[in-house]
């Protein structure tokens, strides 16, 4: 099969390299440019730039698909592939694109589709305090998240509390093994999938850094019950973008304090692991001994 990868991230990774192990290596690969990353600034290749480079595949970063330059869109051109196939890839393919291979091309979505549409799924659906999720695969059209249903398995999410991490880690697993298995199917039209029920469709939002705050009465244990709860969730889901923080007063002085990780003791809300603003994380009993006690 002659087809197209595009992808940016580490769950792109983890799903192209299922597709690499089952002989589904692509001809070509489609991925965002380097980006400045950390307190210097440093550009950095994306993930699936990386990969490509470790197996020898051969990628373009255009800026943007929309005004795809003349070398890009030869490159893309030049062969009519079967398929494309676009997991976390971070930018619209407009539909001059999507038209130029033989079938639809297939996308990895991260909810049961039609719930959960747009830019966070796997965020929306822990904060949420679903008791379960899943991964779809779909066909990919103009609007976002419109198409067809090719294949869906759901995650259990009543039996533990999964991290942001721990689902995407799961979510790649399944996504990449779904479109192994959907993929000779789709190529031989006997899979036409499945139009959504838009009357059950859902949208969710990017979230921010704002919508990481925790109140401090919630992280210090006086505000308890459902905040604790929500708290708890949020705490799961943003973490580790945008992540979870709070105001904390400690000797007179208001600190910033990330929140990496916590748990519930009965309706409390406990944190375990933080960062105070200028520090190393630490344990949040420490941060107490240091800060908040006399």
């Amino acid at each position: 099969m002659n087809f197209i990868f595009f992808g940016t991230s580490n769950f792109a990774v983890d799903v192209l390299r299922i597709l690499i192990d089952s002989n589904y290596t692509p001809s070509l690969v489609v991925t965002m440019p380097d980006a400045p990353s950390g307190r210097n600034n440093i550009m950095t290749p994306p993930p699936v730039k990386v990969m490509c480079i470790q197996q020898g595949i051969s990628f373009i970063q255009p800026i943007s698909l929309k005004k795809i330059d003349d070398y890009g869109l030869d490159i893309l051109t030049e062969t009519r592939r079967d398929l494309f196939i676009v997991v976390d890839y971070g930018n619209i393919i407009p539909s001059k694109l999507l038209n130029l291979p033989k079938k639809s091309s297939l996308n990895v979505h991260v909810s049961l589709l039609p719930k959960y549409r747009g830019a966070s799924p796997m965020q929306s659906a822990l904060l949420s305090g679903d008791s379960k999720t899943g991964v779809t695969i779909m066909e990919v059209v103009e609007k976002m998240d419109e198409g067809k249903i090719v294949a869906q398995r759901e995650i259990d999410l009543s039996q533990k509390k999964l991290t942001f991490s721990e689902l995407a880690e799961i979510s790649a697993k399944i996504g990449g093994e779904l479109l192994v298995s959907s993929i000779p199917n789709w190529l031989e039209d006997t899979n036409k999938g499945i139009i959504q029920d838009e009357s059950l469709a859902t949208y969710t939002v990017k979230f921010d850094s704002n919508d990481g705050f925790i109140d401090s009465s919630i992280v210090q244990g006086i505000s308890t019950g459902n905040v604790a709860k929500e708290a708890e969730r949020k705490v799961r889901a943003l973490n580790p973008s945008p992540g979870t923080w709070t105001l904390i007063t400690a000797r007179d002085k208001e600190i910033r304090l990330k929140i990496l990780s916590s748990h519930l003791e009965g309706d409390t809300f406990i944190p375990d692991k933080v960062i105070p603003a200028g520090k190393k994380e630490m344990n949040w009993k420490d941060f107490q001994r240091g800060n908040l006690r006399q």
